[in-house]
């Protein structure tokens, strides 16, 4: 409950971008401590840690993004996008994960969605660039 009033105070002081980006960094630590815990147990622990304080972010990020982007509006057009993302990736992202561990082997399929995360991370930190410079032109 703590970490989620610590991302309140974050979303107040900076945009969604960046923090999304940040979140998107923590993911990308739980496969490489996943790797790693083949070696030491801590990574484990360490790895799982980072998680559930990215899901903490991710949970208060989704529920918020729409009347963030909504602003004076209706938010809920913005909060149904979200629930029909999140249904979609429910449905594709597991199914092509089993896909590529049955071709190759769990820590490809790990390394991969590390990357993923690491690339949304380094898109993010663009877009959180790019909308703060609009921002200061639009004034």
């Amino acid at each position: 409950m703590q970490i989620q009033f610590l991302y309140i105070k974050m979303i107040n002081r900076m945009d969604i971008y960046r923090l999304s980006g940040y979140l998107s960094g923590l993911a990308c630590l739980l496969p490489i401590c996943l790797i790693f815990a083949e070696y030491q147990l801590g990574w484990l622990y360490l790895g799982y840690l980072s998680y559930g304080i990215m899901q903490a972010g991710n949970e208060l990020m989704w529920n918020m993004s729409g009347p963030i982007f909504a602003k004076n509006e209706d938010s809920s057009l913005y909060s149904s996008i979200n629930v029909l993302a999140v249904g979609l990736r429910g449905c594709v992202i597991p199914a092509l994960g089993s896909l590529f561990c049955s071709l190759t082997n769990s820590p490809f399929v790990m390394v991969l969605g590390g990357t993923l995360c690491f690339i949304a991370m380094l898109r993010q930190a663009f877009y959180s660039k790019k909308t703060e410079f609009s921002l200061q032109n639009a004034d």
